[in-house]
């Protein structure tokens, strides 16, 4: 699918160059004359006005053929240029009308191989955030510590041995690439990439497929802040949340998933100092005192004779049913786990609002996802 666009991007780009070259008199075409009117004959620039009128189709010639070389490189940019392209030709071609008639089809035509080719993750792959990037390389190494199940009481023990395996390098960062399905009013399928630094936050960049259509953004907690913030195309806005209801919402999430997915931040003589306090339940549960930024949440955790998690939940600041932001329950449901350089954590679980209520499967129940590889630092 990405060759595809790009041959098509491409082709698409070299069509504009007839306007360009017939606007300065560079060539003359039976099918499309010499003319100083747009707008079918309303309109007239006269001589000088139509060589800037073929500057502009010249432009997006080459704009076109940036996008193709873009997208056939995998780069970054070129998912938020498309848009801004395919919409400034469309306008051009309405201009400049019947001849250009063609050319409002090669958009749509454009924009539909652009939607397939995201919702193929396998062939083209999602934009992130850089800040990603930057969040990752600002980590720390783990100094060199090994694993210690010592100082921890039980069943925290128990969980943590099975989490990490003996010898194993404490991690101070977590970097998670996932895939799954986000409830929408129905589902849509999503890919992402997530990183997670103790002492720092996290940020989680996405890509959902709605109806077809591309969505990216992120969900991040910095040092105390979060922040959503989604686009269509990476352009046109779509969600956006800020200020202390979305941080609060944020760093219940962040101190839960570091829990489950960097648990070497819950072991160790820091523990205690990172805001960390195991509190003993019995031989399958163990709950744990969570805090950084001033908000506190009680992390259950259940687990079998082996210490494999198979749910958690805590009480999530929060408006699920759009009213007035309080605690309410949150969990999952884990139902498989791998290794990943000496790191045994969920890989597939299915989480949501009310849980352990009958409202989370009719209404709460909102995020599945597998963790397709982990890289820890």
């Amino acid at each position: 699918m990405r060759y595809i666009l790009a041959v098509v991007a491409f082709v698409h780009g070299c069509c504009h160059l007839p306007g360009f070259a017939v606007a300065w008199r560079l060539l003359t075409l039976p099918e499309l004359p010499y003319r100083t009117t747009i707008l079918r004959g309303r309109l007239d620039f006269g001589d000088r006005g139509i060589r800037v009128w073929g500057l502009l189709w010249l432009a997006l010639a080459v704009a076109f053929g940036l996008l193709a070389v873009g997208v056939w490189l995998r780069s970054s940019w070129w998912l938020r240029m498309l848009p801004i392209a395919a919409g400034l030709s469309a306008l051009c071609c309405l201009l400049a009308m019947p001849e250009a008639r063609m050319g409002l089809a090669a958009n749509l035509v454009v924009l539909a191989l652009a939607c397939a080719a995201v919702r193929f993750p396998g062939d083209v792959p999602a934009v992130t955030d850089p800040g990603l990037d930057r969040l990752w390389h600002s980590a720390p190494s783990g100094g060199g510590a090994v694993f210690d199940p010592g100082g921890i009481p039980e069943p925290g023990r128990l969980y943590l041995q099975h989490a990490i395996a003996p010898g194993t390098s404490m991690a101070v960062s977590a970097r998670l690439r996932m895939h799954g399905e986000i409830k929408l009013g129905s589902w849509h399928p999503f890919h992402a990439e997530q990183v997670i630094v103790a002492g720092r936050g996290m940020i989680w960049a996405g890509t959902v497929s709605l109806f077809g259509l591309p969505v990216r953004g992120t969900d991040h907690v910095l040092d105390g802040a979060g922040l959503m913030d989604w686009k269509l195309f990476d352009t046109v806005p779509v969600a956006r949340g800020e200020g202390p209801d979305t941080s609060r919402s944020g760093i219940g999430r962040l101190l839960a998933e570091r829990a489950l997915w960097l648990p070497s931040s819950l072991s160790g003589a820091s523990a205690g100092r990172r805001g960390v306090e195991w509190i003993g339940v019995d031989a399958r549960h163990s709950r744990l005192r969570l805090e950084s930024s001033g908000e506190k949440i009680e992390l259950t955790i259940a687990f079998d004779d082996r210490g494999r998690v198979s749910s958690f939940r805590f009480p999530r600041w929060g408006n699920p049913d759009g009213g007035k932001h309080r605690y309410v329950d949150f969990g999952a449901v884990v139902e498989e786990e791998r290794t990943f350089g000496g790191y045994t954590i969920p890989t597939r679980l299915r989480a949501g609002w009310y849980y352990g209520t009958d409202r989370f499967a009719a209404e709460g129940e909102f995020f599945h996802a597998t963790i397709d590889g982990v890289e820890f630092k």
